[in-house]
């Protein structure tokens, strides 16, 4: 062969050579495109799963594509019991919702999940979603994208702020029809007590009067007693009045014998068993602080008398380093709690909701136990200082 033919070879040997080294620069471009592609694609996932929010990927009939790991986790029970896991049907939404979100609009719309027990036994978490349709289409289906962001303690804030004004408005109401009954107590106990007093001194200084000028001796001296008597009785129904009004109790002998006075007062009413101790180092607190415990005491009392039907009655002050503890216990019938807390509910006039009232105004706390049949116990911590000299 001749020269001519010899280069020929050897440019054709060269070209392929070029040709078979361009493809495989490309191929192993191709494959280090593919391996940092698929590692982007674990990074991104990696950190979807990650996330707290709940992500999931459904067609517009809500079947699932792809969902994230808080997702699963969530609703593990109730896609293992789906063989269609269709999102519709793990967590239904109003039909007008539905439409809205296959139409390819952004909906967002919340929606709990009961868990831990059957709806409305277990724990309710709260999820904010929102409902984007996902730009890429594939196939001829449009996929939407479904985020959700868990807002159980905002809910949980925002039902008991609306628990805590409803409460304020219904111990509004309490207070001024309680109000208007102590004014109407005080006018009719003016009125019987006092007011048929003055009359019959009324009536007995001018029969005096007549006794004096007719020299009857004998009558003078019954009228000048019986007066002596009604004036004696007012003063005293005066005094139970002003008592009731403000306790002058606690500044005379101090809160310790005024609420141990008053308590055995109350069982003997009552005709119940009391038991009344003092731990911790007994001493002065605030004039505020002072009426207050002495106050949830009388509510206390007041609400045993009228509903506990309680044959033995507790009380309770522990001084603390720096907080005074109070508790009140009966053995009396009991009541459910979880009545008073979900409704603001209550057949105790202000009764609880002003005991509560009274200790949050001044810092304290207060905590109310309770079974049915197996008695109450009410129990107040107040921290010194909380209260106004």
């Amino acid at each position: 062969m001749g020269e001519s033919g010899e280069l020929n070879w050897i440019v054709l040997f060269g070209g392929t050579l070029t040709i078979l080294l361009f493809i495989v620069a490309i191929l192993l471009l191709s494959w280090a495109s593919h391996r940092r592609l698929l590692k982007a694609e674990a990074f991104t996932r990696q950190i979807i799963d990650r996330t707290s929010a709940l992500i999931v990927l459904i067609n517009s009939t809500g079947n699932i594509s792809s969902f994230n790991n808080a997702f699963g986790s969530l609703f593990k029970s109730q896609l293992s019991d789906n063989d269609t896991q269709n999102f519709f049907k793990i967590l239904p939404l109003e039909q007008s919702k539905i439409d809205a979100i296959r139409g390819g609009n952004e909906v967002n719309v919340e929606s709990f999940v009961v868990t831990g027990g059957e709806e409305n036994v277990g724990d309710r978490i709260y999820i904010d979603w929102i409902f984007r349709p996902f730009q890429f289409e594939f196939g001829d289906e449009q996929l939407i994208l479904a985020t959700g962001i868990d807002v159980t303690q905002r809910t949980q804030a925002e039902e008991k702020v609306r628990l805590h004004q409803k409460r304020l408005k219904q111990l509004s109401a309490q207070l001024i029809h309680a109000h208007e009954q102590e004014r109407e107590r005080i006018a009719r106990e003016l009125h019987d007590e006092f007011g048929q007093a003055l009359t019959a001194i009324r009536v007995n200084l001018t029969e005096i009067e007549y006794d004096i000028r007719e020299k009857k001796e004998e009558s003078l001296a019954h009228r000048i007693q019986d007066s002596k008597a009604l004036i004696a009785s007012s003063i005293s129904n005066m005094r139970d009045l002003a008592h009731e009004l403000r306790p002058s109790i606690i500044d005379d002998i101090g809160l310790v014998a005024a609420v141990r006075s008053y308590g055995n007062q109350f069982a003997n009413r009552l005709n119940i068993g009391f038991d009344f101790r003092i731990t911790g180092q007994e001493r002065k607190l605030s004039h505020e602080e002072e009426i207050v415990i002495y106050r949830i005491v009388q509510e206390a009392c007041n609400n045993i008398t009228k509903h506990a039907e309680a044959a033995n009655v507790w009380i309770h002050i522990s001084f603390q380093d720096s907080r005074v503890d109070l508790t009140i216990r009966d053995d009396g019938k009991g009541f459910e709690p979880s009545r008073i807390e979900s409704n603001g509910d209550i057949r105790c006039g202000i009764g609880l909701l002003g005991m509560e009232e009274r200790v949050s105004h001044i810092g304290g706390q207060f905590q109310v136990e309770s079974q049915v049949g197996n008695g109450t116990k009410i129990h107040v911590s107040i921290p010194e200082g909380g209260g106004h000299e």
